[in-house]
């Protein structure tokens, strides 16, 4: 009985990939428009939501979830 490999994932190569799209769509910015890219992709990407918690800057309907270190401050200004 034959034993059928594994497929694995090959993350150096995956990095690489996306770090070269990453590349071409930056290529001629200047690091005031890289910065931009960056944050927007942040924002919006499709890791936004975690990037936002981690933050301590989630936000739901129109009112922000503060952390739990922030959140007196948040109290204060009058967001619960």
């Amino acid at each position: 009985m034959k034993i059928k490999p594994r497929k694995t994932l090959d993350t150096l190569a995956l990095k690489d990939k996306i770090q070269a799209h990453i590349r071409e769509e930056i290529k001629g910015m200047s690091a005031a428009e890289e910065l931009e890219y960056y944050h927007r992709a942040a924002e919006y990407g499709p890791l936004s939501d975690l990037w936002r918690r981690l933050n301590g800057r989630v936000e739901r309907k129109g009112q922000q979830i503060c952390s739990r270190k922030k959140r007196r401050k948040c109290i204060k200004k009058g967001v619960k």
